[in-house]
């Protein structure tokens, strides 16, 4: 499946029988939940796998608040569809929520720019992959927190070293450290003013 063709297939569709595209849904949506810069806000494609990648919806985010719009329950693979209920039976607050369920299980990612990048060069299902054995964030851990852009180690390090590197660099320039300092025996009459 190409996710590009159908993420662009799946905002484009009309959302229900108002006339409105999915695009337009998730914007009304956001502005009528207060979302700053629901005008602007990039919407971006939630992709599972279930044997081969599949589009799931749409995630619209901007700040601290997110929506999203899914592809209907009925046109999921139907193996598909008997997991979701099983995990639902389990917790029932999910019912219904299938990307949100996908995503919890870490067979889902809300595909972020460098996500998209990565998938156009090795494939969804390595982008995926990564997802399932914790190497790469499915980009809704903070649910509501903005799409992470840093989906690595290596790149967290980086971000930690620039934002904490003076300080750190502050810090060992100016701290003395004491070895072997003697603690003070402190007599009676010491110990008695102090009570």
């Amino acid at each position: 499946m190409d996710i590009s063709n159908a993420f662009d297939d799946f905002l484009n569709a009309y959302f229900d029988d108002t006339g409105m595209t999915t695009r337009d849904h998730l914007r009304k949506m956001a502005q009528q939940f207060n979302i700053t810069g629901w005008q602007s806000s990039t919407i971006y494609p939630i992709v599972g796998y279930y044997g081969k990648p599949l589009l799931l919806g749409a995630w619209l985010t901007s700040g601290e608040r997110s929506i999203s719009a899914e592809i209907p329950f009925d046109t999921l693979p139907s193996g598909l569809q008997q997991w979701l209920e099983v995990e639902w039976e389990d917790a029932p607050e999910l019912e219904n929520e299938v990307a949100i369920t996908m995503l919890q299980s870490r067979r889902a990612i809300i595909a972020s720019g460098q996500d998209l990048d990565y998938a156009e060069r090795y494939g969804w299902t390595a982008v995926l992959q990564e997802v399932w054995d914790s190497r790469r964030a499915t980009n809704f851990e903070g649910y509501g927190d903005d799409i992470t852009e840093s989906n690595n180690a290596e790149d967290a390090v980086r971000l930690i070293g620039a934002m904490f590197g003076d300080l750190l660099s502050a810090l060992n320039e100016n701290v003395i450290f004491v070895e072997d300092v003697e603690e003070p025996e402190f007599d009676d009459e010491f110990q008695s003013e102090w009570v």
